[in-house]
């Protein structure tokens, strides 16, 4: 998946894809999966919103794992760090979890860069 792929995956799924780029390496990424899935159980039938989960610099095995054994309803990928080496760059994600929210009918990053606490207040103002 490449920058160019990503951006056509979000600009045909929903007005406002929230994209969770995480870790199945990194406890903090972990520790709010559960918040994460109860936000997207409040919103699913809005219909302007897609819960996306992006794991980056993940083995496939340990993300497929990690999935296996908690089961959530939204949309999870894998960008494998050697498939992907400049992808983090690419998309400016330099800490993690990371979380973005993207206008599809403006294509522009709405928000970015906010804790799982304050998303509910954000998706409430769109």
């Amino acid at each position: 998946m490449n920058k160019d792929v990503f951006k056509m995956e979000i600009k045909n799924s929903t007005d406002y894809p929230i994209i969770d780029f995480w870790g199945a390496w990194h406890d903090p990424c972990i520790a709010q999966h559960p918040e994460l899935q109860h936000i997207v159980n409040k919103y699913k039938d809005n219909g302007k919103f897609k819960f996306v989960g992006r794991a980056v610099n993940d083995k496939f095995a340990t993300w497929k794992q990690y999935l296996e054994k908690h089961v959530y309803t939204y949309e999870n990928y894998i960008c494998e760090n050697r498939d992907y080496p400049n992808l983090r760059i690419e998309l400016g994600i330099y800490s993690f979890p990371r979380y973005v929210i993207v206008n599809t009918k403006k294509n522009k990053v709405v928000r970015s860069n906010f804790q799982i606490d304050q998303l509910r207040d954000i998706l409430n103002t769109l």
